[in-house]
């Protein structure tokens, strides 16, 4: 920023603390503050909600997809796979009892429990290449590579 727009903003600061401070009404000088905290926030480039991060992100290559997939990975509080652009993530409903995927944020993985098949939520987001799941108590194994889910 240079010295003549510096200044421009520095009055417009200056400006608005001293219609804030001579405001009467409290909803004009909730207004008032609202704005003022929005020139700031704007002069000095304040990163609320992690934005740099994201713009460091693209100035790296990544295209949007990958960019919102690990900013979404973020969110999750996942760890993100660079070599491989995934996000290992664990479900919220991770080990609840089900018997059909509807029952789930993932998939009901069927689990070998005492001489037995249960149900259970999906507990991490990246599946192994094979795996069982149950559907409406139905155990059925999967292959990953052939894309059934």
């Amino acid at each position: 920023m240079n010295l003549s727009l510096g200044l421009i903003y520095l009055v417009i600061i200056a400006f608005i603390i001293i219609l804030v401070v001579k405001a009467t009404g409290l909803i004009l000088r909730v207004i008032l503050v609202a704005l003022l905290l929005a020139v700031v926030f704007g002069i000095f480039n304040f990163d609320i909600m992690g934005l740099k991060e994201v713009n460091d992100i693209k100035e790296q290559g990544l295209d949007k997809g990958e960019i919102l997939l690990e900013a979404d990975c973020k969110v999750k509080n996942g760890v993100w796979i660079e070599s491989e652009h995934l996000c290992d993530y664990t479900y919220e409903d991770a080990g609840l009892s089900c018997y059909d995927k509807d029952q789930c944020k993932g998939l009901c993985m069927a689990e070998f429990v005492n001489d037995s098949y249960v149900g259970r939520c999906q507990s991490r987001s990246i599946l192994p290449e094979t795996y069982k799941v149950m559907e409406n108590g139905v155990i059925k194994e999967v292959n990953k590579s052939e894309g059934l889910y």
